[in-house]
């Protein structure tokens, strides 16, 4: 153990913020809200948000957690809040709004450090 209580390369946003973009608007752009769907789609765009993350940037002893909520669109309003308890010095988020005609979906990362 380092006992390191800073990252070699901290977690940024913006380059994560692309990759859940990317996943969801490939997975969801032609679909309509059905269930049971919607269910393995939230575990199967959640898993490869993670994996191409996880994979693609080297952001050293960060552990994180990939939330996709899949919701039908009706004539109302979907909100969607969070709240974390962590070090706003090294942790962070990243996270994206996709939305058709017939659904809307919420993707977000959360990076917590490790130390």
């Amino acid at each position: 153990s380092t006992y390191r209580v800073e990252p070699v390369k901290k977690f940024t946003s913006m380059p994560v913020e692309k990759i859940i973009k990317r996943v969801m608007n490939a997975a969801l752009k032609n679909e309509t809200y059905n269930e049971l769907k919607c269910i393995k789609l939230c575990h199967s765009i959640s898993t490869e948000i993670r994996n191409r993350q996880v994979k693609q940037f080297n952001f050293s002893r960060y552990k994180y957690i990939c939330l996709v909520t899949i919701s039908e669109k009706r004539f109302s309003e979907v909100r969607f809040s969070s709240r974390c308890l962590w070090d706003p010095k090294v942790d962070n988020y990243a996270y994206y709004r996709f939305e058709n005609r017939d659904l809307v979906a919420f993707g977000a990362v959360y990076a917590c450090y490790y130390e």
